[in-house]
């Protein structure tokens, strides 16, 4: 039991859970924290200078307002309005940028580099300060199957990117442009093909 409780407290760990831990984690992926009116403001500002960062910005934005509303035990009416109005805007969001990211899923620090279609389900956990680049999928190898796939703190994952679950990734890994993830990876792996294998060893 008690090894089953540290396993959870790690995939859980870096849920949204305080004030302090959205504002922490949005100063670090979007740069700046401010209200809906703001929010609006920095797309408006980002589409005119048409900055590519800009439906990476709004996801991840959307994504840790409405975590933050999800994760919460208790919630009044202006809560719970809350949470709908972000949970709207983020699926929203999803749809115009196919970037499908799952609450709870990526950790603080995730970097979504370039426009382009990203897929990470509920069946996913990602540690922090991971990069993802565009065209990433992480799927099953077959329906039906319902174990995780946990992929560690510090990870590069390169444009093109099969991941197959379930399999274990761990931290510090650079996953090469186009390679299929099918078996688990060491720490400080660099790996590279298809199927994904290892090629090096990252710094």
């Amino acid at each position: 039991m008690f090894f089953i409780l540290c396993i959870l407290n790690y995939l859980y760990r870096d849920m949204i859970r305080t004030e302090q831990n959205l504002r922490e984690c949005l100063q670090k992926e979007c740069g700046q924290i401010h209200n809906l009116f703001g929010f609006v403001a920095t797309c408006t500002k980002m589409f005119v200078h048409g900055n590519e960062q800009l439906p990476a910005y709004e996801v991840l934005y959307t994504l840790r307002r409405y975590e933050f509303y999800l994760n919460q035990e208790k919630l009044g009416v202006v809560g719970r309005i809350k949470k709908f109005f972000w949970h709207f805007l983020f699926r929203n969001r999803q749809l115009k940028h196919s970037i499908f990211i799952e609450p709870n899923c990526v950790g603080e620090g995730t970097t979504l580099m370039h426009p382009g279609f990203r897929k990470i389900p509920k069946f996913v956990r990602i540690g922090m300060n991971s990069t993802i680049l565009p065209m990433v999928l992480i799927g099953k190898r077959k329906p039906g199957m319902d174990e995780l796939t946990v992929i560690g703190d510090n990870c590069y994952i390169s444009t093109g990117v099969t991941i197959l679950s379930p399999v274990r990734i761990g931290d510090n890994v650079v996953i090469g442009a186009g390679a299929v993830v099918t078996k688990d990876i060491p720490d400080n792996t660099v790996v590279a093909g298809v199927p994904a294998l290892k090629i090096g060893e990252s710094l």
